[in-house]
C-alpha cells in the first residue's frame, strides 16, 4: 500500500475548516487573495522543489499549483551543503499590479530575495537579490501612493538584552533590475547576480511588543481604514511563540503596541492542548468580506514517557479576525486556534485528485526516473547522511498515521551497495531500511549517531519493504514481517539541535557509498 492522504481535505460538501488546512511540513505560511482566489506559499528549506505555491476557492481544498524554485531557476540558487534547517525560510506572497512577488530568505547562501510570475502556476522568474538588506523574513508593501518598501528584521547591531531584533522598513526599487555582488559572511560564498537597490535610509520600527521582546520575526504591514498595523512573530518558534500587533497613523511610525497583545499565542494553553507553538501569521481578507488569518503551529501527541512529541512538524493553520475599535482581534469570542472553524460562505472548490510531489534534498538527485507507478534509481555515490543531493525522493508526511510500501528490485554483490527506504528528518536524525548484497538492514541515525537496529540474511533480488506508522509507534516489515520490535519516531520529531524547523518526508533512496555505480533499484507500488 502506498502513503496514504493528501494535502487537501475531503471533497465533500463541508461547513466547517479543518485545522490544520495544509497538515505536515507547511510552516510559516503566507497568504494573498487575487478575485476569488487564495495563494499560499510556505517554507520548504532544503526539499527541491522548493517554495511551494498552493490554491483555494474556499479555504478548505487546496492545491499544489506550481513550486517557485524548480528546473527553470534552481541553478540560481545554492543549496549544496546546507544543513537542513537551512535554505528557504519564511516566504511572503503579494500580488500587485499584475504581478505576484514572492520575497524570501535563502540562508546562510544568499540572503534576501524576490521571485516573480504573472501566473502562480508559474514559470516563476530567477531570484532578484536583496544584498543590502539584513536579516532574515522578509516582506513587500505597497502604500496607497504606489511606493514599495521593504519589511524585514535585522540583529546586526549591539544588544542591550538576549534576543533583541529589530523590524525595520526601507523604500525598494522594484521596477529596476541590477547587477551586484551578494555575500555572505558566515560561509564565505560570493557570487554576482541581479539585485534590487533599497532607497534613502532605513526606519527602524521597533523592537517586538515587549519591553523585552525576544525574535521579533516575520513582520508584514497592511492597512486598514486610516492606519497602519505592524503584525509581526515573537517569542521564538517553541512553546512561547505569539504573534503581536502594533499601530500607527504613518507608515514609518511611530508604531505603538494595541491594547490587546499578544493577539494570538498558545503559550497560556498548558502543554497538553493539542495544538502548539502558534505564531508566524499573516492576515487577509476573504471574499465574504471577513478577515482572517493563516499561521504555524504544531499538533502535539504524547509519548509513552508522558512527553509531548510533534512528530508532523509543523503546520499551517487558519483562524477568524475581526477589526473591533481598531484594533485587530483573533479568534474572537474563543482567544485560541481551534481544531475547526466555520467556513466562510463560499462554494467548495473542486479540482482533480493530483499524486503526491517528490522532492529531493538540497537539489534535484541525479539517475533518478519516475513515472506513475515505478521509480528507477542509479545508485549514487552520495549517501543520505551527507549535505550534498542523495539519489533520494520524498513525500511529505500529513498524518499521524500512515503506510509506506514498495516492492523493490535489486541485487548486487558489492559490499557499498545499498537500495530501500528512508524516514528522514536531517541528515543527523533518520531511519533507513536498505537490502545489501546478503541481508536487510534497518538503521537508525539520532542526532549524529547511527547504529544497526536489526539484520537479516537476504538473496532473492525482488522484496517488498514498509514503513508502517501509528503515532508515535513505528514498525519496519520485510515481505510483511516485522524485522524488529517497534521503534520511536521520538528522534525524528525532538525539536533539538539537529531537526529544530523542517518537517517528515518518507521514500526511496539508493547509494553507492562513495563509489560510482551503475547499477539500479527498481521501486514498484
Amino acid at each position: 500500500m502506498a502513503l496514504i492522504g493528501n494535502v487537501q481535505n475531503s471533497m465533500a460538501q463541508c461547513s466547517k475548516v479543518s485545522n490544520p488546512i495544509l497538515p505536515g511540513f507547511n510552516p510559516d505560511p503566507s497568504i494573498c487573495v487575487v478575485g476569488s482566489d487564495y495563494y499560499l506559499v510556505t517554507s520548504s528549506f532544503g526539499y527541491v522543489p522548493g517554495l511551494p505555491v498552493y490554491h483555494s476557492r474556499d479555504l478548505v481544498h487546496w492545491e499544489l499549483i506550481s513550486h517557485a524554485i524548480d528546473y527553470n531557476n534552481i541553478d540560481k540558487f545554492h543549496f549544496c551543503g546546507i544543513n537542513d534547517n537551512d535554505g528557504i525560510w519564511a516566504p511572503t506572497i503579494r500580488y500587485h499590479d499584475g504581478t505576484f512577488y514572492i520575497s524570501s530568505t535563502m540562508w546562510r547562501t544568499g540572503g534576501n530575495f524576490v521571485v516573480t510570475a504573472k501566473n502562480p502556476c508559474g514559470p516563476w522568474s530567477d531570484p532578484v537579490y536583496i544584498p543590502d538588506a539584513p536579516g532574515i523574513d522578509p516582506t513587500l508593501f505597497w502604500d496607497t501612493d504606489g511606493r514599495s518598501y521593504y519589511v524585514g528584521n535585522r540583529y546586526d547591531f549591539k544588544h542591550t538584552y538576549d534576543g533583541q531584533v529589530g523590524i525595520f522598513i526601507q523604500e525598494i526599487d522594484l521596477n529596476n533590475v541590477g547587477k551586484g555582488i551578494v555575500r555572505e559572511k558566515k560561509t564565505g560564498l560570493q557570487f554576482e547576480a541581479p539585485v534590487y537597490n533599497l532607497l534613502g535610509r532605513h526606519t527602524l520600527l521597533t523592537f517586538g511588543c515587549a519591553t523585552n521582546a525576544q525574535y521579533a520575526e516575520g513582520p508584514h504591514i497592511y492597512k486598514f481604514g486610516d492606519r497602519y498595523y505592524l503584525l509581526m512573530a515573537e517569542g521564538g518558534s517553541g512553546s512561547y511563540h505569539a504573534v503581536t500587533v502594533l499601530t500607527s497613523k504613518d507608515l514609518l511610525g511611530p508604531y505603538i503596541p494595541q491594547q490587546i497583545n499578544p493577539v494570538l499565542s498558545h503559550r497560556q494553553m498548558g502543554n497538553a492542548y493539542p495544538i502548539q507553538n502558534i505564531g508566524h501569521a499573516d492576515v487577509f481578507r476573504a471574499v465574504d468580506g471577513n478577515l482572517y488569518a493563516v499561521c504555524l503551529g504544531n499538533r502535539v501527541v504524547q509519548d509513552d514517557d508522558g512527553t509531548w512529541q510533534c512528530p508532523l512538524g509543523r503546520e499551517t493553520f487558519l483562524v477568524r479576525v475581526e477589526l473591533q475599535d481598531g484594533q485587530l482581534v483573533f479568534a474572537p469570542g474563543v482567544g485560541y486556534v481551534q481544531s475547526s472553524i466555520e467556513k466562510p460562505k463560499m462554494p467548495n472548490y473542486q479540482f482533480a485528485t493530483q499524486p503526491e510531489p517528490l522532492y529531493g534534498l538540497r537539489g534535484f538527485p541525479n539517475g533518478i526516473t519516475n513515472d506513475s507507478a515505478i521509480t528507477t534509481i542509479v545508485l549514487q555515490p552520495e549517501v543520505l547522511d551527507s549535505l550534498v543531493t542523495p539519489a533520494c525522493k520524498l513525500q511529505k508526511l500529513h498524518m499521524l498515521k500512515w503506510t509506506y510500501s514498495r516492492e523493490m528490485t535489486f541485487s548486487t554483490n558489492k559490499s557499498n551497495e545499498w537500495a530501500g527506504l528512508t524516514l528522514y528528518r536531517t541528515a543527523n536524525s533518520n531511519y533507513t531500511l536498505l537490502k545489501g548484497n546478503n541481508s536487510i538492514r534497518l538503521t537508525k541515525r539520532e542526532k549524529g549517531k547511527t547504529s544497526i537496529i536489526a539484520e537479516i540474511p537476504y538473496k532473492e533480488k525482488t522484496v517488498r519493504l514498509t514503513i508502517d506508522a501509528d503515532s508515535m509507534r513505528l514498525h519496519f516489515l520485510v515481505n510483511n514481517k516485522s524485522i524488529s520490535p517497534a521503534q520511536s519516531i521520538r528522534p525524528l520529531c525532538d525539536d533539538g539541535l539537529y531537526n529544530k524547523f523542517n518537517g517528515l518526508g518518507v521514500g526511496v533512496y539508493a547509494t553507492s557509498m562513495g563509489k560510482r555505480s551503475k547499477n539500479k533499484a527498481i521501486f514498484k507500488y
